[in-house]
């Protein structure tokens, strides 16, 4: 515990009393007192967590503290105590969500691969219905002997490789 957190935490308590007694400026002297301390606190709690963000867990925290000032037991810990437990479990929070979500983004991704994959099969197999389907209702019409039966079936599948229709 650093020199200056007993004097934020007995600053703290006397603006803590004086919210609770009604006092109309209290809460702005609470943000201007505890602000920066906090983010400094969230900051070098834990090093995964950005500024901006330690700035939105302070003020989060503090808005805590503010809207239920009774959450403040003085016989369990000090109001600056009580910041630090909340801010402290929200970065911890915010970090395991990240944490949670770049492993959902990378699985995603690997599950949009795999499908667009799949895609592609699906149509190729759509084709290849659609070839036979040709064949079947105008084969006899189209082609004289198995070869050509063979050659049709390649263009309609859209056979690339010279080399099949070599051996076609």
């Amino acid at each position: 515990m650093s020199a200056t957190q007993p004097a934020i935490g007995s600053q703290l308590a006397d603006q803590l009393d004086r919210l609770q007694a009604g006092s109309r400026t209290a809460a702005a002297d609470i943000f201007s007192l505890a602000l920066e301390p906090l983010i400094a606190f969230v900051l070098s709690r834990n090093r995964a967590v950005q500024r901006e963000d330690a700035r939105d867990i302070a003020v989060d925290a503090i808005m805590a503290l503010i809207s239920e000032p009774s959450a403040v037991d003085p016989t369990k810990g000090s109001a600056w105590s009580y910041l630090c437990m909340v801010a402290g479990r929200d970065a911890t929070d915010q970090v395991r969500t990240r944490a949670r979500q770049k492993r959902l983004l990378e699985k995603a991704g690997m599950d949009v691969e795999l499908w667009s994959g799949c895609a592609n099969n699906v149509e190729r197999m759509e084709v290849e219905a659609d070839a036979r389907k040709v064949l079947e209702l105008y084969g006899d019409q189209l082609v004289t002997n198995e070869s050509e039966r063979r050659l049709l079936t390649l263009m309609l599948l859209g056979e690339r490789e010279t080399a099949d229709y070599a051996t076609a």
